[in-house]
């Protein structure tokens, strides 16, 4: 039987306040890192001076872009004297996204480069992460900055994989439907967030985690949860994107879905290329994969 998406609703889940450090740091940020790191695993905190800490506080308010060094900015690393292997990546592959009409005009090339280009880098700091799950496939990372993680009474949705409808417990429900960019009934029941949130009586209450990994179905997915507007009441977006991106339509079209994704204010804290989906191509000097699975926080997420 075909992978198909299904919920499960999680109420009251408190994450343990573990001291667990798994921050990204980029080196170009503070020349003293080594320092700064023993101080993060001693006290539990990024020094309030660091000037890693003042990039955080400036990518809080949508400001990182700003707070990188040049040359770090919407395409990496730019340089018109760059021979390497590397410079055609450089120069097309965009780690911020251009706008619409930009990603329009660009070519199977370049939307095929900012595609993997942008899904393989985090544009956010989350200063503490916590793993759920496994440790491999199938387990997720969830941000436990203060703004950002679940707290009781919390809900939590995820789109996966289930042969039936069972209770698992007073707050986990597994629930035998799919989620799609439509309601359609055939083979398996599929329903947009808007309709779940309605069968489950959270129309207008404020998502805290939601996971998908549907098989390609989230672009369909997200597609009418930006419409609907249900996406900006999601605190935490972790999501498995499907697809190569060697067809130019199909790239330009899931490149203006991240786009809209990211002007809601999404920002990617932590990004997993899954391995079981690799490929090579002429048109990336290092090997890609058609599964990203992105781990997201909502900046301008709206609180119930």
């Amino acid at each position: 039987m075909p992978r198909k998406a299904t919920t499960i609703l999680m109420v009251g889940v408190v994450f343990a306040g573990f001291l667990l450090f798994q921050n990204l740091v980029r080196r170009s940020v503070n020349g003293n890192v080594h320092q700064m790191v023993k101080t993060i695993k001693k006290e539990g905190s990024v020094p309030l001076r660091s000037s890693l800490n003042k990039a955080i506080q400036l990518q809080k308010t949508g400001s990182l872009e700003a707070a990188l060094p040049e040359g770090h900015r919407s395409v990496a690393n730019v340089d018109e004297n760059d021979d390497s292997p590397l410079k055609t990546i450089r120069k097309e592959g965009h780690v911020v996204l251009p706008s619409k009409d930009e990603i329009e005009r660009m070519s199977t090339e370049e939307a095929f480069r900012t595609y993997h280009s942008y899904l393989d880098n985090v544009d956010s700091i989350c200063n503490r992460k916590l793993r759920m799950g496994k440790i491999g496939d199938g387990g997720w990372e969830i941000c436990d900055d203060k703004q950002y993680r679940p707290v009781k009474p919390c809900i939590v949705y995820s789109f996966g994989m289930t042969q039936a409808s069972y209770k698992r417990s007073r707050h986990v429900q597994f629930l035998k439907m799919g989620i799609s960019g439509t309601d359609s009934q055939g083979g398996w029941e599929l329903h947009t967030l808007t309709t779940f949130k309605k069968m489950l009586n959270h129309t207008g209450k404020v998502i805290d985690v939601l996971k998908a990994d549907v098989e390609n179905a989230e672009w369909a997915s997200l597609t009418e949860m930006t419409s609907s507007g249900e996406l900006v009441h999601v605190k935490q977006l972790l999501i498995e994107y499907h697809g190569d991106c060697r067809n130019r339509h199909q790239c330009i079209n899931n490149l203006k879905i991240l786009k809209d994704v990211h002007d809601i204010g999404f920002r990617k804290f932590y990004v997993h290329k899954n391995i079981h989906c690799s490929f090579r191509s002429a048109l990336f000097p290092v090997i890609r994969t058609s599964c990203y699975e992105v781990h997201y926080v909502n900046m301008n997420a709206v609180h119930s």
